[in-house]
């Protein structure tokens, strides 16, 4: 490497205390806030979105193919000759919720960028973080660059905390007690009644979550779910039957086991409404958890013989190696927690579709989630017909969820990845992301989009903000994290003060998380939990974080949106570099977004060229032959 003679320091800042302007360049490790020398991590990522993502995507793809004992891992995690546990891992999952390590990873990826271009001679972290320590000093001693840690107290240690104890457990027990805590929460359902299944030719099966259940249908013991909206009511009115098999998600209609059996009970209880409901755990057993334990034990028994995987853990052409961060994710799918819930997807899914009957077409919602691959390898295990994923909400920039390395895609082997037919995807918007991501996946098709038709009849006015004396009124919409809900209001709080004009304040909280107003005094908050597509033209200003997808309704209804980064997560919003929205970090970023929102403005987006959109789902009715 060319000698570097003048010193020129970088500093990485992770920690929460406010870091110091000086000379050197300094970038923090969390938040999106910049001054001066002062730049974010995170912000050098999203600028580079396009690069950092394909790079952790390829990385992804190579170490699936990386050889164990002259096997790639594909082959190496086998099931049979059909499918392989890698499928199922964290590490194909991408999910950012699930694995917060995948931020880390692409972040470190993008500080590699950072200090190969750059003429850095010196670095220094400041961090309590022992395995970001490993990784940073690894690359500088690599890369010929000074490297100094200075080391910070941990503030969140909780020694005897039950996670703190059963993340020392080793990992085999760790997957014993997730197994029986697993069964016991779900065992009440081996009482669903799971023989009514219609086998008839106009029959169609749907698989999804058991949630976003409509308070009023489930009163009168009808079934309807907004997750699929008004399409079983299409294929009811064709003659069809629809044979629904449920996952249980906790929520404010079934709120434990016994109040989901009783809901499953009402809906099977009239045969004139064409459907039969079941639950996936309904075919849970003492024998299915002993072969799940045994297949999960061959898997921890093949984690030993992987030791030199950790080479693997450097993507292509970098010097990084991500190992260390990542080993936790990678023993956990291998032979721990996450191990043995995938064994149990698998041999849920193997049970329930070898007992059913024939099933002449499926769909599932997809969101690339471990328990889809079990149930595509099921599906084609047992010969079922033709199976659609349907990839109901928006397909935004980060979540890597929806991206796959072309070269997975086109692979032939005989463990390639399962896949459905075809992916059902919902307009324009998300048909473009895949095209701008370079797919070559050519099993994408375009149909009416269920979770956002009724923007197909929405009367869409322009709206103005004419006055700045005027008080206007601004819909705060939470996250689902409640992490995310709590910063948004902590900065609407802290600019209330500075901001000119009377601003009234409703939050209507994500139904995971339900806030009280007296926690937020100085806001004065109303709370509201009617539907939003009700409460929308009462609004002049829409506030969320950059994780609902609530931001898109709003923003589509003609509202100004204000959107809130999380300081620890990507720009996961659906409408990242959409014209008309304001991105803010801080609270000064939010008081000049809520003052910029008093010019004469006039917002009118087309929903059309975000979605497919048709009263009738003619699409829905062509693509299943209706």
């Amino acid at each position: 490497m060319i000698k570097k003679n003048k010193i020129v320091k970088l500093i990485l800042w992770d920690t929460s205390t406010k870091p110091v302007d000086n000379n050197c360049d300094l970038y923090t490790w969390s938040g999106y806030s910049e001054k001066n020398n002062i730049k974010s991590l995170l912000r050098y990522v999203d600028s580079n979105g396009i690069q950092f993502r394909g790079s952790y995507i390829r990385w992804i793809h190579e170490l699936g193919e990386s050889k164990i004992k002259g096997k790639p891992i594909v082959d190496y995690l086998s099931i049979d000759n059909k499918t392989s546990l890698w499928w199922l891992t964290s590490f194909v999952e991408k999910s950012p919720w699930k694995s917060p390590l995948i931020i880390d990873a692409v972040r470190l990826i993008a500080l590699e960028d950072l200090l190969k271009k750059s003429s850095y001679t010196s670095f220094e972290l400041v961090s309590s973080n022992r395995n970001l320590h490993k990784v940073l000093s690894s690359l500088c001693a690599k890369l010929n660059i000074v490297y100094e840690w200075t080391k910070l107290e941990s503030s969140s240690r909780k020694f005897l905390s039950l996670r703190f104890l059963f993340d020392k457990l080793p990992y085999f027990l760790q997957a014993l007690v997730t197994l029986c805590i697993h069964i016991r929460k779900n065992w009440a359902f081996r009482n669903t009644k799971k023989y009514n299944w219609s086998s008839k030719k106009k029959s169609i099966f749907i698989c999804s979550q058991f949630s976003h259940l409509d308070k009023e249908a489930c009163q009168t013991g009808d079934f309807y779910s907004h997750l699929w909206e008004n399409l079983p009511e299409l294929l009811h009115n064709k003659g069809y039957k629809i044979n629904f098999i449920h996952h249980y998600l906790r929520s404010n209609e079934a709120n434990n086991p016994l109040e989901a059996l009783e809901l499953i009970n009402k809906f099977n209880k009239f045969e004139d409404r064409n459907d039969f409901h079941c639950f996936l755990y309904s075919y849970l057993s003492f024998g299915l958890a002993y072969k799940v334990l045994k297949l999960s034990l061959k898997f921890n028994f093949k984690s030993w013989h992987i030791s030199d995987i950790k080479k693997s853990f450097s993507p292509d052409g970098a010097y990084l190696n991500l190992w260390p961060i990542m080993k936790e994710n990678w023993y956990s799918d291998l032979c721990g927690s996450a191990s043995v819930i995938n064994c149990l997807w698998l041999l849920l899914f193997d049970k329930a579709l070898k007992e059913i009957p024939y099933q002449e077409c499926g769909l599932f919602l997809c969101e690339n989630q471990s328990w889809e691959k079990a149930l595509i390898y099921a599906w084609n295990k047992h010969k079922h017909g033709r199976l659609f994923g349907v990839a109901h909400s928006t397909v935004r920039f980060w979540d890597l969820r929806y991206f796959v390395d072309n070269r997975t895609i086109m692979s032939s082997e005989k463990c390639s990845l399962p896949r459905p037919d075809l992916t059902v995807l919902n307009g324009k918007l998300a048909m473009q992301s895949y095209k701008d991501f370079g797919s070559l996946d050519n099993s994408l098709t375009e149909c009416e989009a269920l979770r956002y038709g009724y923007l197909d009849k929405l009367n869409l006015n322009p709206r103005s903000i004419t006055n700045k004396d005027d008080s206007k009124k601004v819909l705060i919409l939470g996250d689902y994290m409640p992490k995310s809900t709590i910063k948004m209001l902590e900065l609407l709080e802290s600019s209330s003060s500075n901001i000119q004009g009377e601003y009234q304040y409703t939050l209507k909280p994500h139904p995971n998380f339900i806030v009280k107003s007296s926690d937020y005094p100085i806001l004065n908050l109303d709370i509201s939990m009617k539907p939003l597509v009700e409460i929308m033209d009462e609004f002049d200003i829409a506030y969320s974080g950059n994780l609902t997808s609530a931001a898109l309704d709003a923003h589509l209804s003609g509202m100004p949106v204000i959107v809130a980064f999380d300081d620890e997560a990507f720009n996961f919003s659906p409408l990242r570099k959409q014209n008309g929205v304001s991105f803010v970090s801080n609270s000064k970023e939010l008081e000049v977004a809520l003052l910029n929102l008093n010019r004469n403005e006039t917002i009118q987006p087309n929903p059309k060229d975000f979605f497919c959109l048709n009263h009738d789902l003619s699409k829905w009715s062509e693509l299943l032959s209706l």
